[in-house]
């Protein structure tokens, strides 16, 4: 009910949100896969539920996903990701950057020209709905706000230029299996198979390919071979899809329009991150529950938390 008031609550005039849009008529140069991996690494998140120090048990039930940073406005980033990933308004998370640094969504307290207008917090913006069958109606896309004063760039969406049989490079970080607190990043070339018109009912998913995917990766980007973003990964295959699914990023557009959400085109070419090589900490982390392990009730007393930012704070 919250989220209904908060969406209501913008207008038109008064966003509150920024989201990318589409890449420019001018089509971009492609790239090589290692130029889109690179790409890749620097705009790709680790989105998780936050972990209590000494909480074993909770680490036994850590399932992170990933996703993207769509948008920047002000200090305050917002990551793409499923709302599989992020299934509880409630919970603190996590969103881990190339850089290594781990900033926590905890609290998210509007300023005070929002407050006025009824938005009082930012936990997490859903565009879709879990039922109780499993299924999803709507679509399952969710964005989880971060702040922070460090620069990272956003990722350029292509919405329209895709065609079946397109290259695809997926990018995530699937999860081992066994546990272990060392993770590795997964950059998995592909072809694009269908395009569904319109997309399944379950979910909103429209883009099937041949990439690899793993649990774990869900909410991650699907990219094209100019290093653009033309879907959110979140399902695998199906005894009636044999293929790896994603969320056409035109429907994530079309869904933040809905809500009078700002569209804004991103500055950053892919060809420009593709020339930079990204910090080993953009593939590799030694130990996830280590990175995502925060003291709740030292930071709730004011302390400064173990693992990464504070509270988000909705600029005007």
């Amino acid at each position: 009910m919250w989220l209904q008031i908060l969406f209501r609550a913008a207008t038109a005039t008064v966003p509150f949100l920024a989201f990318l849009a589409c890449s420019t008529s001018v089509q971009a140069q492609k790239l090589s896969d290692t130029e889109v991996n690179n790409v890749a690494q620097h705009v790709t998140v680790i989105i998780a539920e936050g972990l209590q120090e000494g909480d074993v048990e909770a680490q036994n039930e850590f399932n992170p996903g990933s996703g993207f940073i769509v948008a920047k406005l002000g200090n305050t980033y917002f990551a793409a990701t499923n709302l599989h990933v992020a299934l509880r308004p409630d919970a603190i998370y996590g969103i881990r950057t190339y850089d290594g640094k781990v900033h926590f969504s905890t609290n998210g307290k509007a300023s005070s020209n929002l407050s006025k207008k009824g938005i009082t917090s930012f936990p997490i913006i859903y565009f879709g709905e879990a039922g109780e069958d499993g299924k999803i109606k709507g679509f399952d896309l969710a964005v989880v706000g971060f702040q922070s004063d460090r620069d990272y760039p956003v990722a350029k969406v292509n919405l329209v230029d895709f065609n079946k049989n397109d290259r695809t490079f997926v990018f995530g970080w699937p999860d081992p299996g066994d546990r272990t607190p060392r993770r590795t990043c997964r950059f998995s070339p592909g072809n694009l198979q269908e395009i569904l018109n319109p997309p399944n009912p379950n979910g909103g998913y429209g883009l099937l390919y041949s990439s690899e995917t793993y649990i774990g990766m869900s909410g991650g980007p699907v990219f094209n071979d100019r290093g653009e973003i033309i879907g959110i990964h979140g399902r695998g295959k199906e005894p009636t899809v044999p293929f790896n699914q994603g969320i056409k990023a035109r429907d994530l557009k079309s869904e933040a329009e809905k809500y009078k959400l700002q569209v804004f085109q991103s500055s950053i070419d892919p060809s420009s991150l593709a020339a930079i090589a990204p910090p080993p900490a953009a593939c590799l982390i030694p130990n996830i529950y280590q990175d995502f392990t925060r003291d709740f009730k030292s930071a709730a007393l004011g302390d400064k938390p173990s693992g990464g930012d504070g509270n988000i704070l909705i600029p005007d």
